[in-house]
């Protein structure tokens, strides 16, 4: 099994121009108005604007109103020479988000965390055995992106390892479609 997330390029050949490692940066702020974002009150959500592409979580366990924003500052390259502090201008980003759509969460900032993303022109997972190589299975759920569907890309991986036939159609996951 090949699952080694923003460095899955510099394993797998097929990947390499096509498994791109992608700076992302999240940001856990103070509400002005904690009530309106708690759980309950306030949904796991994705907003997509001209402004750029928002994802945001409730405050729940961890303090704060949670936002990220995809394709962050495009600061992509090899994961190992990706920044893992958090900038000003990474604050920044978020901020803009918060100031235009949520403005009752543009509190005091609690805290950001950097990730690396692995992102695929098509911007779906590679779930696949490795070309040639058909006992090594290839598997790329783009970080984040894929901890939403970790149990059916489990299920999917323990199939493809155990030689069963997965229940899910693989084809838009195929090393190949990159070709």
């Amino acid at each position: 099994m090949l699952s080694t997330g923003a460095w899955i390029g510099e394993h797998v050949h097929a990947l390499k121009s096509v498994a791109i490692a992608e700076r992302q940066v999240l940001g856990w702020f103070r509400p002005k108005h904690p009530e309106n974002f708690r759980l309950g009150n306030f949904p796991v959500s994705n907003l997509k604007s001209e402004n750029g592409h928002f994802y945001q979580f409730p405050v729940w366990s961890v303090p704060g109103f949670k936002i990220g924003r995809y394709h962050h500052l495009k600061e992509q390259g090899p994961a190992d020479l990706l920044s893992r502090e958090p900038t000003p201008a990474d604050e920044e980003a978020l901020r803009a988000g918060l100031q235009r759509f949520f403005p009752d969460a543009d509190g005091d900032l609690l805290a950001m965390r950097t990730c690396i993303f692995t992102n695929t022109p098509d911007e779906h997972f590679v779930l696949d055995t490795l070309p040639r190589f058909d006992e090594v299975v290839v598997a790329s759920p783009c970080s984040g992106h894929g901890f939403k569907f970790s149990s059916a890309i489990g299920d999917i991986l323990a199939d493809l390892a155990m030689d069963r036939t997965p229940k899910f159609d693989l084809s838009p996951f195929r090393i190949e479609r990159f070709a």
